[in-house]
């Protein structure tokens, strides 16, 4: 009995494991970071931008609102800006130009 008991425990942490990583991916959020030179399609506010700002993984990634801030000192001083983000054509994708 003692044997089956060894065997039983750690397939069922397994499962349990297992189970539980496929929901907390199921519904994950990221956002990536690209260079501008990525995007296929040469849509013209892309060819200005700094970087691209792109949203993944959720479960209508196009719909995802995205803000950014850029932080930093200023004379000693921590500053906040927020950043203007572009749509692009491409779904989910932003651009963040020089401001």
């Amino acid at each position: 009995m003692l044997h089956n008991w060894r065997i039983r425990l750690p397939l069922a942490v397994a499962a349990v494991l297992g189970a539980s990583t496929i929901a907390v991916v199921a519904g994950g959020f990221w956002i990536s970071i690209q260079n501008p030179s990525t995007l296929k399609d040469k849509d013209p506010v892309a060819a200005r931008a700094v970087v691209l700002v792109r949203a993944d993984g959720c479960h209508n990634p196009a719909e995802a609102l995205i803000s950014g801030n850029a932080e930093g000192l200023v004379n000693g001083v921590r500053k906040s800006i927020p950043l203007k983000l572009e749509r692009l054509s491409q779904p989910a994708t932003y651009a963040v130009t020089p401001q």
